[in-house]
């Protein structure tokens, strides 16, 4: 079972859950998404069961009380913040999508706090695709287009097979947003706008695994492959079965993780 926290950094306040009994730490930054993901804390306990002998799991939500003009290298501040208030050392580092672009800023501002790096579904400067999709989310956001946004989010993130089997659970689950949810996610999605650390990369010094998926359909696979490219580091990229949500689909996704965190050969 995840428990689930808060702690304030002065007037921001920042919820995360954390599970297993290991003796290393792991830290999880998720993507963007429309609810928080405090209400699934079990289910990611249950996704991430096999890292709790060695880990002690952290996955941090977004600051609560965010303005407008917040960035994500403000997010990956707040995270070293919540980071340094939990005792976190020398974390291994998962980034999904948005939770990969803080990631990087954690490496690149705090690399003693990240030992190793973990880049699934994201990119280091927005594209044209990126931007196409984003755009259409904040203007469904703003017009407050409830069906209209969770169909387009499920549509771009997941694959076929998955909207085939799911599409119906995956926006009458998300249903429900209050206006609250609607401003912070248009202040998040637009973070992502200007996020570029594209020129900052040379700086992190970490180990990292890049994984994407050859039919992501919002930060494409290009994107993923110009971050590893960059780094010169270790990467996989799923075919074109799967998306952006590969990290939620893929069977052997969180095992790849893990073996390339306990140097597990492939």
């Amino acid at each position: 079972m995840a428990n689930m926290e808060q702690f304030h950094r002065e007037v921001r306040k920042m919820k995360h859950i954390v599970f297993g009994s290991g003796t290393k730490n792991f830290v999880i930054l998720p993507g963007l998404s429309v609810h928080s993901v405090m209400g699934l804390a079990d289910a990611i306990a249950e996704a991430y069961k096999d890292f709790c002998e060695e880990y002690t799991v952290y996955v941090f939500d977004r600051a609560e009380n965010i303005h407008e003009g917040y960035t994500v290298r403000n997010m990956a501040e707040d995270t070293a913040a919540a980071m340094r208030e939990l005792n976190i050392k020398n974390a291994d580092v998962f980034g999904a999508s948005q939770g990969g672009m803080i990631a990087m800023y954690l490496a690149i501002d705090h690399p003693q706090m990240v030992n190793r790096l973990i880049l699934g579904s994201t990119l280091a400067k927005p594209n044209g695709t990126f931007n196409h999709v984003i755009d259409e989310w904040i203007r469904l956001a703003r017009a407050k287009d409830e069906l209209g946004l969770l169909e387009s989010f499920a549509d771009n993130v997941y694959s076929e097979s998955t909207l085939k089997a799911y599409r119906e659970t995956l926006i009458s689950s998300n249903l429900g947003i209050s206006d609250e949810e609607y401003r912070r996610f248009i202040i998040l999605a637009e973070a992502c706008k200007t996020f570029d650390c594209y020129g900052e990369l040379s700086s992190i010094q970490c180990p990292v695994l890049v994984i994407g998926a050859e039919g992501d359909r919002v930060v494409t696979a290009e994107g993923s492959k110009q971050i590893a490219e960059a780094l010169g580091c270790e990467s996989y990229i799923y075919d074109g079965s799967h998306g952006h949500g590969v990290y939620d689909e893929a069977a052997d996704y969180r095992r790849r993780c893990l073996d390339f965190l306990l140097g597990v050969s492939a």
